[in-house]
């Protein structure tokens, strides 16, 4: 996966009845974390982060 704003990434592991999305940065820690029920998940989308002019 690419690094975005602050060397943070994201890490995505599927299963067969959850989802789960991290947020991680550069060392591995765990920033945020979400869980989901993987037959109510449709698509799971970064969205870009606004630059400072």
């Amino acid at each position: 996966m690419r690094a975005n704003r602050a060397g943070r990434r994201i890490e995505v592991k599927t299963s067969r009845s959850t989802v789960e999305v991290n947020e991680l940065t550069r060392t591995g820690r765990v920033v945020r974390s979400a869980r989901f029920m993987a037959p109510r998940v449709l698509a799971v989308v970064e969205h870009p982060v606004e630059e400072a002019a």
